[in-house]
This record gives structure tokens, C-alpha cells and sequence, in this order.
């Protein structure tokens, strides 16, 4: 408990993987939906979503958690020079 209240335990980096399930099943099925029961160039639209609209969302989220992986890195790096004699 108090790690969670000195913020040394991060909740950002779950709270951004769910975020990037939901838009991607967004993204899919809401892309699906469109193909389905649209016509025109909502269709055109719907395609680069349902196929591009994932890989985008996923290097998004990459980039957000790869400062969270630098900040845990870190961390361990100082922890360990900490340790040293």
C-alpha cells in the first residue's frame, strides 16, 4: 500500500494496455459494422481501419509504455549502484 501511494507502483502502464484492447476491438468490429450495413465511401473508409487502424493503436501504446520500461530500468540501475561497496 505504500508503494501505490508514493507512486513507486504505476497503474498507468495496465489502465494503457486496456485501452489498446478496447480500441482495437473497436476498430475491428466497428470497422465490420461499417463494411456491413453502410454503403459508399464509408466502405472505402472502413478497410484502412479495420487493417491499419490496430498496427497504429499498438505502436501508440508502445511508445507510451516504453517510458515505463525506461523508468523501471533505471530504477534497477540504481538500485544496484546503491548496493555496491
Amino acid at each position: 500500500m505504500n508503494d501505490f501511494i508514493s507512486f513507486r507502483l504505476l497503474i498507468t502502464p495496465t489502465i494503457v494496455q486496456f485501452i489498446y484492447w478496447l480500441l482495437t476491438f473497436f476498430a475491428i468490429f466497428g470497422g465490420i459494422a461499417v463494411l456491413v450495413f453502410s454503403d459508399g465511401w464509408m466502405r472505402i473508409v472502413a478497410v484502412p481501419v479495420i487493417f491499419l487502424g490496430p498496427i497504429l493503436l499498438r505502436v501508440t501504446a508502445e511508445c507510451l509504455l516504453l517510458s515505463f520500461n525506461i523508468n523501471e530500468n533505471l530504477l534497477a540501475i540504481l538500485e544496484e549502484l546503491r548496493n555496491r561497496p
